[in-house]
């Protein structure tokens, strides 16, 4: 039976297929990158986006998710 890791895929996001149905997310947590980009479309800056997930999540792991956004 092959053993299956969570990858990183960028700096603070992994996608593991045990977590979150293997959708990207913040490291450590269960916060989708989704999640992030739906807090975006409703024109929440990064930090109003931390009072959402209290002390869960960093500056730096908001950032990461909304790169990925932007990403080519």
């Amino acid at each position: 039976m092959a053993t299956t890791f969570a990858k990183t895929v960028y700096s603070h996001i992994t996608k593991d297929p045990k977590v979150c149905g293997g959708n990207a997310c913040i490291d450590g947590t269960r916060i989708t990158v989704k999640d992030i980009v739906c807090l975006h479309e409703e024109d929440r800056t990064p930090e109003q986006m931390l009072d959402v997930y209290g002390t869960t999540l960093t500056l730096g792991q908001v950032h990461a998710a909304l790169a990925l956004l932007l990403r080519p």
